[in-house]
């Protein structure tokens, strides 16, 4: 008889990852192998001692999983044989388990069947399920299913049994944000104890025989353990989704693409080999011409997960200890166009480059709460030919004497970054609220508006649009317990990128930016709303033409209380 492959997952047993672990492959014909962290799972696949690994790469409610994304971005040189040939959707359905006190009437308690593993037919067709009340999410594998709309403020679901009885809950730290309503409605005050996942949390409850403890955790770790379902469905949101990628070893990869939706509607896919070199593209035609705030998304610094600070942020412009933190404090873009610049920043199949110095340092405040502005530029130009290799010769016909000047750019744009010195939590939480109390109003009611509520997954794909592995927009405890902030905070230059377009949307007929100035006034926070809002400036003598800059506009961002998170001016032109 053949030897069975080994799936290595993140444990322990019953845990989510374990759940689509079971759901890709066929219980009867694999062995499972719960390892300790992450990265055992890639090391095992590298090593070979495992021949498929499961890891959790985003959930719908928090976000990436920052772990697994520093472990990718170091394939190359740690993990060079391992691809994803693979990825899983599970529906995460938090219960309260435990031991339920005697029943005051005929009550009976049941274990429920719908998380039984999957059967699948293929080594290299993986097929998923999710709890029977699932509703299939996207079956693009482009992306995690994600409403815009906030999470509901009541529970979802009444207990199954008497709660009075239970004195200590067990769970894994995200878990309590997940499950918020329900536990501050009939659990609020009973003490909670951390745990390294939902399955721990469910090992941990059946120890006590008495009832006393209960566990946030999964249907599956209640069937492992022993334990009655004291509820179910306790999250607060019904659509709560954690995409998981399934990895092997390069040299055993298949080479057909298979795509399976399994009975409960979550999807996964083979990816071959051949889809893992970028195509050659044809030039685009007609030529697009890159819409205002795009080139973000381009020219950023590429480098390896080891050789970034603490925080995530690249070390590029710090200036070190002890200013530690970063924020994007604000900046200015300028657009090239007819008779300025080297004209716009085009599709068209060309090649482009971009040249960044720093423009200006100012240290700021009195001693010991000093700060470190930073004035970065950034220049984009097409490309020369002879160039190429030759960053001297780009940068000399790029860079220029004056920041006014356009030298041979099509775009011209500042970031204004702030660095200050670390703090402990206490002290974060103090700066905060004293922020709070200093806030501003608009002071004109706004030409247009669209208010957005910002998710985990959008703050993700933009991160990683971006680059940007700061903690403060992916990792929720970070941002409470490290910066003092409540929850995950909006990218600045995201803020800036929605109000550009907000703006660009709302010119009249043959307009265009020319430049637009901004600055970021107090942070914006996710899973809560945002009203961007903009308006045409009142004409004066002083700003009619704006010195012939263009008519002038007047965009902004508002918190959910309605004050100026984020201020810009912007000078609009003929197209």
């Amino acid at each position: 008889m053949a030897e069975q492959e080994t799936v290595a997952f993140l444990g322990p047993r019953a845990s989510y990852t374990h759940q689509a672990a079971l759901d890709s492959f066929d219980e009867t014909k694999y062995s499972f192998q719960p390892v300790v962290n992450i990265e055992d799972v890639f090391a095992a696949v590298q090593a070979s001692s495992a021949d498929y690994g499961v890891v959790p790469i985003e959930n719908s409610s928090n976000g990436a999983v920052i772990f697994t994304l520093d472990l990718f971005a170091d394939l190359k040189d740690r993990y060079p044989d391992i691809l994803i040939c693979g990825e899983a959707y599970v529906r995460i359905e938090h219960c309260l388990l435990g031991f339920a006190p005697p029943p005051k009437a005929a009550t009976h308690f049941v274990i429920d069947e719908t998380f039984s593993s999957s059967s699948s037919t293929s080594p290299t067709t993986f097929s998923s399920s999710s709890s029977a009340s699932a509703t299939p999410p996207s079956t693009s594998g482009v992306a995690t299913p994600t409403p815009d709309a906030p999470a509901p403020s009541h529970p979802r679901t009444r207990p199954l049994a008497d709660l009075t009885g239970v004195k200590k809950l067990y769970s894994h730290p995200q878990a309590w944000g997940q499950c918020k309503n329900f536990l501050n409605a009939h659990l609020r005050g009973v003490e909670r104890q951390d745990c390294s996942s939902t399955s721990r949390a469910a090992e941990q409850a059946a120890r006590d025989p008495t009832g006393a403890s209960a566990a946030v955790s999964s249907a599956t770790a209640a069937k492992l353990h022993g334990l009655d379902f004291l509820a179910k469905g306790i999250n607060d949101r019904d659509d709560n989704t954690t995409r998981f990628f399934v990895l092997r070893r390069r040299a055993g990869c298949e080479s057909e693409s298979e795509m399976e939706e399994g009975e409960g509607g979550a999807t996964t896919a083979l990816i071959p080999p051949a889809n893992a070199t970028a195509p050659a593209l044809p030039p685009a035609s007609p030529r697009l011409e890159l819409p205002p705030a795009h080139h973000l998304v381009y020219f950023n610094p590429v480098i390896p997960a080891h050789q970034l600070l603490p925080d995530g942020t690249d070390p590029l412009q710090s200036p070190g200890a002890p200013f530690v933190r970063r924020m994007w404090a604000g900046g200015y873009v300028r657009f090239a166009g007819e008779g300025r610049g080297e004209g716009p920043v085009v599709v068209d199949g060309g090649r482009w480059v971009c040249v960044e110095g720093i423009r200006d340092v100012a240290v700021k405040g009195r001693e010991g709460e000093e700060k470190v502005f930073v004035g970065i530029e950034r220049r984009v130009g097409r490309a020369v030919e002879g160039e190429e290799g030759d960053e001297e010769r780009v940068r000399e016909r790029l860079w220029t004497e004056r920041e006014e000047e356009w030298g041979g750019a099509s775009l011209v744009e500042r970031r204004n970054i702030v660095f200050m010195r670390g703090r402990t939590p206490e002290e974060a939480k103090v700066e905060v609220e004293r922020a709070r109390g200093k806030m501003l109003f608009p002071q004109h009611p706004p030409d247009f508006a669209h208010t957005l509520v910002p998710t985990p997954s959008l703050l993700f794909r933009y991160s990683a649009l971006t680059f940007n592995a700061h903690a403060i927009h992916l990792d929720p405890h970070y941002c409470r317990t490290v910066e003092g902030h409540r929850n995950l905070l909006f990218h600045g230059p995201l803020s800036f990128s929605l109000l550009a377009t907000l703006l660009q949307n709302n010119l009249p007929p043959g307009r265009c930016i020319a430049q637009l100035e901004y600055r970021n006034l107090a942070p914006l926070y996710c899973d809560e709303p945002v009203k961007l809002c903009g308006r045409k400036a009142d004409p004066s003598p002083s700003n009619g033409k704006s010195g012939g800059k263009g008519d002038k506009y007047e965009v902004w961002a508002e918190t959910p209380e309605g004050g100026l998170a984020v201020k810009g001016t912007a000078y609009v032109i003929a197209a």
